[in-house]
């Protein structure tokens, strides 16, 4: 429920002028204009997936690119469910998960970060990935991501 002060900002206040439009119009309008950014948002995702296989290297990224890294799979995670890519999504969120717990204990595998890397790479080209594939894909990344970090799991988010 949202409070007066709440009521009298953005789209809230908008919807409530008399001149403004209503609850209906302003959802369609917003899935006119997600449905109108669709490819550039597929292509923007799939440059992120490209970008973050282009970082990973054998030995500990530097400070910045583990922030880039990081970066760029917090942006995947924050768009990719947007656009029916939620399994993507997942796979973004743990490599969150694994960089957050690199970072944490000064430490680096690279055969686990290319894991992610290649379960984003599938999960980004493949259209409609079946519920189980994606679902099995993204078990085995929780369990890479629990080796590393065993206090932090995908299910408890």
């Amino acid at each position: 429920m949202m409070d007066d002060l709440q009521r009298q900002t953005g789209l809230a206040a908008f919807i409530d002028r008399a001149d403004g439009i209503d609850a209906e119009e302003a959802l369609s309008r917003a899935d006119l204009h997600l449905a109108a950014m669709k490819d550039k948002v597929h292509k923007s995702l799939a440059d992120s997936v490209q970008e973050i296989g282009a970082l990973i290297g054998d030995a500990a990224p530097s400070e910045p690119d583990m922030r880039r890294l990081y970066h760029l799979s917090d942006g995947v995670l924050s768009v990719a469910s947007l656009y029916g890519k939620e399994a993507l999504g997942r796979a973004a969120y743990s490599l969150c998960d694994l960089l957050h717990a690199f970072g944490n204990q000064r430490c680096w595998n690279a055969a686990a970060v290319r894991l992610h890397h290649d379960a984003m790479r599938l999960l980004q080209a493949a259209p409609h990935p079946s519920a189980d594939d994606s679902a099995h894909l993204l078990r085995g990344l929780e369990k890479v991501v629990a080796a590393f970090a065993p206090q932090r799991r995908m299910a408890d988010a």
